[in-house]
């Protein structure tokens, strides 16, 4: 019993020992800053202040912001053309009248339904790069379907007649009043010609290494 007590006094003294001489760790000096009791609670939408630090607030001056690339903004230029921006327009109403003959379940108006899948792709076509088609060409096919429309059943499906309804309000607008949306005031300006022309030259250049290791990785 006593050699238990023993023991436990031992062990004792050793935890005393053992916190009196390990050394304290070095956590710098102190921070600049208020402490608990004199912080200010946040209020709703404030943001974030890390101690110490400067709340500084920067008003969103679109003149003097910085801008998207230069080929990104001749990209933007390029899909907000009329062509362009109602080639995405008129891809609403054809998925619309699609989808109608769809759920519809005729059969006598899939050929209507596969039409207007290929005019829809032809759209996404022009819009993703308005060199890609010709729109008055591809009008001509969308005035032509929207007729065949008409002239089908598929005038007792309310869905379809909204949306050939709202295709030849698309055209019109587009041929009398084109609404295109409204480009950044940050945009950069157009490339110089030489830069185009070195664009063109490096364009060509690729297209003519890659026809020609065509061969070579087809002989593989």
């Amino acid at each position: 019993m006593k050699r238990q007590w023993w023991l436990v006094g031992a062990g004792v003294v050793a935890i005393v020992a053992a916190i009196a001489l390990f050394p304290s760790p070095d956590t710098g000096g102190a921070v600049d800053g208020p402490t608990a009791t004199e912080r200010k609670p946040r209020k709703p939408g404030e943001p974030i202040v890390r101690p110490g630090a400067e709340k500084v607030r920067r008003e969103f001056d679109p003149a003097t912001a910085l801008g998207p690339h230069p080929a990104a903004a001749e990209a933007m230029r390029a899909m907000n053309t009329p062509e362009a921006v109602y080639a995405g327009r008129l891809t609403g109403p054809l998925a619309m009248t699609r989808r109608a003959i769809v759920l519809a379940e005729r059969p006598e108006l899939t050929p209507l339904a596969d039409e207007s899948l290929t005019l829809m792709n032809d759209l996404r076509a022009l819009r993703r790069d308005p060199t890609a088609g010709d729109f008055p060409i591809l009008e001509e096919r969308i005035k032509g379907w929207v007729a065949k429309v008409r002239a089908s059943p598929a005038m007792e499906l309310k869905e379809a007649v909204d949306a050939v309804d709202r295709i030849d309000a698309y055209l019109v607008e587009y041929h009398t009043n084109p609404q295109l949306p409204q480009l950044p005031a940050n945009l950069p300006g157009p490339p110089p010609p030489e830069a185009l022309a070195a664009q063109e030259a490096a364009r060509a250049a690729a297209a003519a290494r890659d026809e020609a290791d065509a061969p070579a990785a087809g002989g593989e």
